[in-house]
């Protein structure tokens, strides 16, 4: 990827980052650990954003 990145892919990369969280304990506590997960979490390494990154450059 260009180090000179357009807005809209930096705006998918930032959006990208923000999701790829833990679900917080209180969700844990409140839904007496039956929401664990994050199903949207990814790892740099092994997910990449390739598709919505595709989906990006298709629009334009």
């Amino acid at each position: 990827m260009p180090s000179r990145k357009d807005t809209k892919t930096k705006e998918i990369l930032a959006r990208a980052g923000k999701s790829n969280k833990r679900v917080p304990m209180w969700v844990m506590l409140k839904t007496n650990r039956a929401v664990s997960t994050n199903p949207k979490q990814r790892h740099w390494r092994r997910n990449s954003l390739a598709k919505t990154l595709r989906k990006k450059g298709a629009k334009d």
